[in-house]
């Protein structure tokens, strides 16, 4: 070897040896294309939720093929060039979070199981060069999946549509602060959301519809916005108060305030507490100010214990005398226990009842004798007694236009003669109305809804005076046996064709906690007499509630082996387990008044 290749062999030797041990040499494989810009006629549409136009459309979806192949040759590169174990480890990490997504839509994302494993599965906690290529991999389909949002139906539907979606929504959802969130999809749901001046006609004033930051950011310029995009609309004012306190009182007043100028278009007012008697009752100020009230149609006042501690001129609402198209007042809120707020009948007299046409409430017997009187056009009402009623009878209020009825107490049946009546809904004890149907003489009456049924006299008879009876509906008492000898009887009256000849519907709510199992078989075997009874006659349609205690018996679930052409059987397990007997509520079928 000559000393000039000697030299430089003993040179590279030390450049070796000065070498990291643990540095090695590798081929760079070729890098991806850089990322496509997105065109810039649609940078608009990534950036909001405008619909496209068909220009847009098209250059769109050439944008989603280029990144598609790009995203192909990066994958080409970078994911298939790695190690069986790198390779298996983004994959575990994909399924980790495909079952992770999928246990967030079922229970949400506050789950303890949902947030351990959130840190559990952090992409951190993978090796440092394993995270940088999901990272890129995941930007590189977000932009794609981005690109296929600005093409979703969503974001093309016909004005008319999207009107027709707002109003539904309105009419069907709970949440008032639904035109708020549905205006927030694009622009153009948001001028379809405007221009409606009826989805902003639902107002509501209270701490629970103001909830987020409510004592920093005061919602007095929400109100007044909605005030005006609802314009000349009629209002539902719900006046919704949770919170009682000094500040929260104060905030309460200004809302009033902000809200009565506009009572000329009050259509629907809600008065529902918790209020504070003292500090925050809107009757004080309303029987101050003593507005017009020209359209005004429903009148609704929920109010709670706190009521019973302060006297009576506090529930003065004389301020509604001036309020000629009122015609329904309700006073008792629906499936919620009562209070009996109104102990003297000058709270209430106050209101124009010879022009209500429905009435709900629940007060002492003599008040609602004393309303019942003034009323002329009555059509529908629900009696709640909060005490049972021993008055002897008197003279009978002739209720000439009521079509709807529902007593908690049947002994006020003895008080009332309805010869319009069309609908009947009584519970407890069936005594009074053989000689109220008698009294009112109602050959019109096609729904019979008996609730809490504990005692059936006379039942057949009963049944004899309603020839155009086709809606039955009964619920037995917790505390009456299945098959006592009462029930037996009622279901063998029932298989009487000339009983009801048009019955169409029938409803059994069985929620008896007392039960015979030697004799079940009794009860079951009256029950399917009855359904095979009707099979040829009007009868469309039978409904059977049980309690969950018989969810597996074979008895009950013989029931619905009837099959028929016109027939429908359905037996509802309530609270059961099995998904398949879910049914609809029980009070959803009676819709009481």
């Amino acid at each position: 070897m000559s000393f000039p290749l000697a030299l430089v062999a003993g040179f590279a030797l030390l450049c070796y040896k000065s070498l990291p041990r643990n540095w090695t040499i590798s081929v760079r494989p070729r890098s991806p294309p850089a990322v496509p810009v997105p065109p810039p006629s649609i940078l608009h549409l990534l950036a909001t939720n405008d619909a496209p136009d068909d220009t847009e459309i098209s250059r769109i979806e050439e944008y989603i093929l280029t990144l598609e192949a790009h995203l192909i040759d990066w994958e080409t590169t970078h994911i298939d060039s790695l190690s069986p174990e790198s390779y298996r480890t983004i994959q575990v990490y994909d399924w980790e979070v495909q079952d992770l997504n999928r246990r967030i839509r079922r229970v949400g994302s506050q789950d303890s199981f949902v947030l351990w494993h959130k840190d559990e599965f952090s992409i951190d906690k993978k090796p440092r060069h394993i995270a940088m290529l999901i990272r890129e991999r995941d930007v590189l389909r977000k932009s794609i999946a981005n690109c296929r949002n600005i093409l979703a139906p969503i974001r093309r539907l016909p004005v008319e549509l999207i009107s027709k979606i707002l109003r539904l929504v309105r009419a069907q959802s709970t949440e008032e602060s639904s035109p708020w969130i549905l205006a927030h999809i694009n622009s153009q749901w948001r001028a379809c959301a405007i221009q409606d001046a009826s989805l902003w006609s639902k107002i509501v004033i209270g701490t629970d519809y103001y909830r987020q930051n409510f004592k920093q950011n005061f919602p007095v310029q929400i109100l007044m916005l909605q005030l005006k995009l609802s314009r000349c609309t009629p209002l539902h004012i719900h006046f919704k108060w949770g919170c009682i306190g000094k500040t929260d009182a104060r905030h309460f007043w200004v809302l009033f305030n902000t809200v009565v100028p506009h009572c000329s278009r009050w259509e629907h007012l809600t008065l529902d507490g918790p209020f504070d008697p003292l500090t925050t009752n809107p009757l004080t100020s309303l029987h101050l100010l003593r507005p017009h009230f020209p359209l005004l149609h429903r009148l609704e006042f929920y109010a709670d214990e706190t009521w019973l501690h302060y006297p009576a001129p506090l529930l003065n609402i004389d301020c509604f005398l001036d309020a000629p198209n009122l015609r329904e007042v309700l006073l008792l809120r629906p499936g919620v226990a009562y209070v009996d707020i109104f102990h003297s009948p000058s709270a209430l007299l106050s209101i124009p009842w010879e022009q209500i046409t429905r009435y709900r409430a629940a007060v002492p017997a003599q008040v609602h004798l004393e309303i019942l009187r003034r009323t002329k056009t009555l059509r529908e009402c629900q009696l709640m007694v909060p005490t049972p009623s021993v008055q002897s009878p008197s003279t009978p209020i002739l209720l000439a236009a009521l079509h709807r009825l529902h007593v908690d107490d049947p002994t006020l049946l003895d008080f009332i003669t309805a010869p319009a009546l069309r609908e009947l809904f009584i519970s407890h004890s069936l005594t009074p109305v053989l000689s109220f149907l008698y009294r009112s003489d109602t050959p019109q009456l096609t729904s019979l809804t008996i609730l809490r049924g504990h005692s059936f006299p006379k039942f057949a008879e009963i049944l004899r005076l309603c020839p155009t009876l086709r809606h039955l509906c009964i619920s037995l008492s917790i505390d009456i046996a299945r098959t006592d000898s009462c029930v037996l009887a009622l279901l063998t009256s029932l298989r009487d064709p000339e009983l009801c000849p048009e019955l169409v519907s029938f409803c059994w709510n069985d929620i008896s906690s007392s039960v015979d199992s030697t004799t079940f078989d009794a009860y079951a075997s009256a029950l399917c007499s009855f359904v095979a009874s009707r099979t040829t006659g009007t009868l469309r349609s039978v409904l059977l509630y049980f309690d969950h205690e018989y969810e597996y018996d074979p008895r009950i679930d013989e029931l619905t082996e009837w099959e028929h052409d016109k027939l429908f059987v359905r037996v509802v397990h309530m609270r059961s387990s099995r998904a398949s007997e879910a049914g609809p509520l029980f009070w959803e079928v009676v819709n009481a008044p």
